[in-house]
């Protein structure tokens, strides 16, 4: 799981009930799963919402935390995210505490970002696409975060859905967008629903997946993101998804088969789960996720049995049995099967031949806290 996950249950939950709370449903390790937030044109310059007085609207030096960005080689210093939730890319530090945010900037607790310092009340605080939170996320200080005031902040077609708190001021949508719908950032679709954009989330071509009520949909139970488009055939889903059936119905499910059909810079189609992925190195395989400062990049984040352990980076896509796709194991590891939560949490993950790769193990001195040493693979 990503950052992206963490920041989309976030701002999904801000949608439809009246309050924010980043110390609940935010903590995404539990949950597990990449949300309806602010005007999310990641990585896109436009002339309505981008470009009001220049991108940064002169207020951030080129490469400044804050500042716009396409790739990390614009920024001074930490790197530049889009993710689907950051108009035109930003610049900013992976942080613990503020002691590593440049000045003019302060560490964001509940997504372990640096963020600049605004005034709240005013609209010109923050660059276009960003809004002052007043009391931005875990902070309790005022920062520039992605959202908007009214529905002039937005680009044509999508409206300003206020929050009607002080904690976040409001955030672009398109009303009418349907469950399952491409999307590249999470304006693209309605209230109350976020975008799994490929970059972040590996659903080809994005998918717009309803975070509350599911009257067209499926309800996933054991997801964050519970309601997804409803199918008989594959022909009732988009190009790049195919008809599954899950514990909770038959739905239309990532289902890419080929790297062509991946557009996100890097990715590459793991054909066994149908997601489009960067390839994972060993070093993905079971290291310690959250989010904020330790995402997987290749993979999801897993609990383990153990609720006190930290929850592992698992790569997903090998096969425990049967012929078809598999996604070859990182050298170093070996294909074992994920924990029935993962499964249900995880739609592209519901076929039981599927598995995801752990270290190899003699002991277990060899495997993390939380799993256990079998059949010479770290076990959860």
């Amino acid at each position: 799981m990503t950052r992206f996950m963490a920041l989309a249950l976030l701002l999904a939950g801000c949608t439809e009930s009246t309050t924010l709370d980043p110390g609940g449903d935010a903590t995404l390790d539990a949950a597990a799963a990449r949300d309806a937030g602010p005007d999310l044109d990641a990585g896109e310059t436009d002339a309505g919402e981008m470009d009001a007085g220049g991108r940064d609207a002169g207020l951030y030096p080129p490469g400044a935390t804050g500042s716009s960005c396409e790739r990390d080689e614009d920024c001074r210093e930490g790197e530049c995210l889009h993710e689907g939730v950051f108009p035109d890319g930003v610049c900013t530090t992976r942080c613990r505490s503020d002691t590593v945010c440049p000045v003019g900037s302060y560490c964001l607790p509940d997504i372990e970002l640096c963020a600049p310092s605004c005034e709240p009340g005013r609209t010109d605080s923050c660059r276009p696409g960003y809004a002052c939170v007043p009391e931005a996320l875990g902070s309790g200080r005022p920062a520039c975060f992605p959202g908007c005031y009214e529905d002039a902040d937005c680009r044509s077609g999508r409206m300003c859905e206020t929050i009607g708190t002080d904690r976040f001021p409001g955030a672009c949508f398109t009303p009418e967008a349907p469950i399952g719908g491409a999307c590249e950032v999470f304006a693209d679709c309605r209230p109350g629903s976020v975008c799994m954009d490929e970059e972040g989330a590996g659903w080809p071509g994005g998918a717009c997946v309803r975070g509350f009520g599911c009257e067209e949909g499926v309800a996933l139970e054991a997801s964050p993101f519970r309601c997804i488009a409803r199918c008989d055939v594959d022909s009732d889903c988009r190009p790049s998804y195919r008809c599954a059936t899950l514990p909770e119905g038959r739905a239309c499910v990532p289902g890419c088969t080929s790297d062509a059909e991946c557009t996100a810079p890097g990715h590459e189609c793991v054909v066994s789960l149908g997601v489009c992925w960067p390839p994972a190195s060993p070093s993905e395989v079971a290291r310690r996720c959250g989010f904020g400062t330790d995402v997987c990049e290749a993979s999801y984040c897993a609990q383990t049995a153990d609720a006190d352990a930290p929850s592992l980076c698992a790569v997903a896509g090998c096969r425990l049995s049967g012929d078809g796709p598999s996604r070859a194991c990182p050298v170093g590891s070996a294909c074992v099967a994920p924990r029935s939560e993962l499964r249900r949490e995880q739609p592209a993950l519901h076929d039981p031949e599927i598995g995801v790769c752990m270290p190899t193990c003699a002991g277990p001195a060899d495997c993390p806290q939380g799993t256990r040493c079998e059949a010479g693979a770290c076990q959860f």
